[in-house]
């Protein structure tokens, strides 16, 4: 069902829709699922996870957003949603980063363009989407705390609060800047430059030929537009961001021994809250995770690049846990979900250790339990492995928040959460197929479009500033969140 709205409607009603499917278990199960059918949500065919059970849908109709839902178990132990209230048209709008709190949107003119972006506040308490500001078209990025950060005039960047006061940062003797914005909340900084050396860093410095040795300096700007001098890069002949989290960043500066050496380089981690920089470890071809945890620093595979590999990197020892196609983590380091180079998923626990068995899909750790699937059969282990709810056919899962999770077979996705069942001993057997085979066909990926793009080219910084685009095309297959592919 799509909503048809002007700019200036309110949706006066918010719809409480419950479709519920409990199903039936056997005594072991420790807990029993609650099921929500994605296409009983207004037809739901894509969803951004904005946290807290809230998400921004489309449902194929050709708009490339259709509305945000609220969903949530009730008092009886069942899945529902509610349309949050919000007075936006959105089949005007596209999804520009969608990662918190405080969403972007933005509209576009009929060759795709962004011309103007709105910075909605998801306000969870009367469950309403908000805009609090706008923002210029040119790049921009908005944190899921409310600061945005934007490049529209020059050498000139803008940094906005969530109450919409703006912050001028000048960068005149910039000879090239990536302003990098950085998902986790407690951040200290929102973005940085680099920037040639300069005694006056309001004065311009032309960028010497290429070869010609210069000192670089980093810059960490604050939530206040605050200008912080943090790394000065010397006698390099260039340097960049190789990876970007929360807590710290990783530049690789190129430089020459000497006249006839050839080009070389080195990695240098800058950690952010302890103004600690950390030289001469091997982060070759990959980007970074969110944050350090435990002192590894999660090595990412881009993607598309076969040649990359994935693992943990112990700050200390500098030993490498990997190699691995994928990393992710969503309980701050206690475990990590890693795909191996044979595609199976599985764990590690905090020191880079791998700990239970190997699957053939996953989804992270946020509470007790997480999803798996092996031999076609999804289900929810604890964190000791052991299966605590029924076995279903399912050919994909993924962890929402710590009691929400999808499982998909085929076409046919939903929402799952789980209720605890009275005391009873977990089953540590392996899944039996004896009912019909999983449908383990995945969606057509000519008709459909992950939701997580890292390389949409309307962010302007492909691989830094994350952009959820919601693929929703007329008649396309089902397209599922998937955070972790």
């Amino acid at each position: 069902m799509k909503f048809k709205r002007t700019a200036a409607a309110v949706l006066a009603a918010v719809t409480a829709v419950s479709a519920v499917s409990v199903c039936a278990f056997a005594e072991e199960n420790k807990v029993e699922l609650a099921t929500l059918d994605w296409a009983d949500v207004h037809g739901m065919a894509g969803a951004a996870n904005l946290g807290d059970g809230y998400f921004l849908y489309a449902n194929g109709s050709g708009a490339a957003v259709n509305g945000i839902v609220h969903v949530e178990k009730n008092d009886k132990g069942e899945l529902t949603y509610t349309d949050v209230e919000t007075d936006l048209d959105f089949s005007k709008l596209d999804a520009g980063n969608c990662d918190g709190e405080y969403i972007q949107l933005y509209e576009k003119d009929g060759e795709g363009n962004p011309t103007k972006r709105y910075v909605i506040h998801i306000d969870k308490a009367n469950n309403k989407a908000i805009t609090v500001y706008t923002l210029p078209s040119d790049w921009s990025y908005t944190r899921g705390d409310g600061y945005s950060i934007c490049n529209d005039d020059g050498p000139i960047l803008k940094v906005y609060e969530p109450n919409g006061t703006i912050h001028e940062i000048a960068m005149a003797d910039s000879w090239g800047y990536l302003p990098a914005a950085i998902s986790d909340l407690n951040g200290k900084y929102i973005g940085y430059i680099l920037a040639l050396s300069s005694s006056d860093p309001d004065v311009r410095i032309e960028s010497p030929a290429y070869g010609t040795t210069r000192d670089i300096t980093f810059y960490g700007i604050g939530k206040d537009g605050s200008r912080n001098k943090l790394y000065v890069a010397k006698n390099v002949i260039d340097c960049d961001f190789c990876a970007i989290g929360s807590n710290y960043f990783v530049i690789n500066e190129q430089y020459v021994n000497d006249a006839e050496s050839p080009l070389s380089g080195r990695w240098t981690l800058y950690l952010t809250e302890e103004d600690k920089v950390v030289n001469n470890f091997n982060f070759w071809g990959s980007s970074g995770g969110n944050r350090i945890y435990n002192n590894k620093l999660m090595k990412t595979r881009p993607e598309g690049e076969s040649n990359m590999t994935a693992g943990l990197i112990d700050l200390e020892t500098n030993e490498f846990a990997g190699p691995y196609l994928g990393i992710y983590t969503e309980d701050n380091g206690e475990t990590y979900l890693v795909k191996n180079m044979d595609e199976k998923w599985g764990f590690l626990d905090a020191d880079g250790k791998e700990i239970g068995e190997w699957y053939d899909d996953a989804g992270e750790f946020i509470g007790d339990y997480a999803p798996v699937i092996k031999d076609g059969k999804g289900y929810l282990v604890d964190r000791n492995f052991n299966r605590v709810s029924e076995m279903v056919n399912a050919n994909e899962v993924e962890t929402f928040s710590d009691d929400m999770f999808l499982f998909a077979n085929g076409d046919d996705v939903k929402f799952v959460t789980y209720n605890e069942t009275e005391s009873a001993p977990a089953d540590t057997s392996k899944p039996e197929d004896t009912s019909k085979p999983a449908d383990t066909s995945k969606p057509d990926d000519s008709t459909s479009t992950p939701l997580d793009s890292k390389d949409n080219p309307e962010t302007g910084s492909a691989g830094v500033a994350l952009t959820i685009g919601l693929a929703a095309i007329a008649g396309a297959a089902v397209v599922v969140y998937r955070k972790k592919r």
